[in-house]
């Protein structure tokens, strides 16, 4: 039965992908696989690693052509499960999957934040801001230039006057690669302390 439940998952992910790619202009089916994703995966913050290898399904309609995107979306899709699940030892399951939904809208929109600030730290932080987003790498991955649409362009300082290079799926899943991995042993540190404890108490 939970065989079953898997394969369904797996199925109805991979098929979600596929109607993205096929259906949605690329950087639309890139964005809404990205974000579709993350709040799926923070969702089932009791499982992770399981919603991970099975939400990674939706990310297979974009290996061809554009393997970096997809690597992105799972590496950023594992770092927003593991934000919640190591969240979820102390706060209750929800308001861990709010917080860490909200840290993934955070990044996915930094480069909007050089709006705010400071004039002098604008040009320092420019290459942080693009680099930091998901979703200007994944769009960047598919050749959108997302900072320099004309609804963006002249009101987002970052896009019109500060110089960076584009960001890569390939550069910002590293930095969210070497994030996610010191969660990951947190994640199970605190899983087997919670087992042993529930062993101790029986």
């Amino acid at each position: 039965m939970v065989l079953r439940r898997y394969v369904i998952f797996a199925v109805g992910a991979f098929g979600a992908g596929l109607a993205a790619r096929l259906l949605m202009p690329l950087h639309l089916g890139v964005a809404s696989v990205l974000l579709g994703g993350g709040c799926v995966v923070a969702a089932q913050a009791r499982r992770p690693i399981a919603t991970l290898l099975l939400l990674s399904a939706s990310a297979v309609p974009f290996v061809v052509p554009h393997p970096t995107v997809a690597l992105l979306f799972v590496v950023c899709w594992w770092f927003v499960g593991l934000v919640a699940a190591v969240l979820s030892f102390w706060l209750r399951r929800e308001v861990a999957t709010v917080l860490s939904l909200t840290l993934f809208g955070v990044l996915c929109a930094l480069p909007l934040g050089s709006a705010v600030l400071p004039e002098g730290m604008r040009s320092g932080a420019a290459q942080f801001l693009v680099d930091g987003s998901p979703l200007a790498a994944a769009l960047y991955g598919v050749g959108y230039d997302w900072l320099r649409r004309p609804m963006l362009y002249d009101r987002i300082p970052l896009g019109a006057y500060y110089p960076y290079r584009e960001p890569t799926p390939l550069r910002t899943a590293l930095w969210f690669l070497l994030a996610a991995a010191p969660l990951q042993v947190a994640f199970l540190l605190l899983r087997r302390r919670r087992l042993a404890r529930g062993r101790a108490d029986s």
